[in-house]
């Protein structure tokens, strides 16, 4: 449950960053990484996100 959480998040940070930012791609049995990806995954998209707030 909490990885499906943690997925819908990353997929919702992919649609809100920049078009240039990196997509998130999930690979199965790689679940150390998972966390790390996230973090760096919601990261762009917060700082996109404030990017764009400071343009407006």
């Amino acid at each position: 449950m909490t990885l499906r959480i943690l997925f819908t998040l990353a997929m919702l940070a992919g649609l809100a960053a920049a078009p240039s930012a990196q997509v998130f791609r999930w690979e199965p049995g790689n679940r150390v990484d998972v966390h790390e990806r996230v973090e760096r995954a919601l990261e762009r998209a917060r700082d996109s996100m404030n990017r764009q707030w400071e343009r407006i």
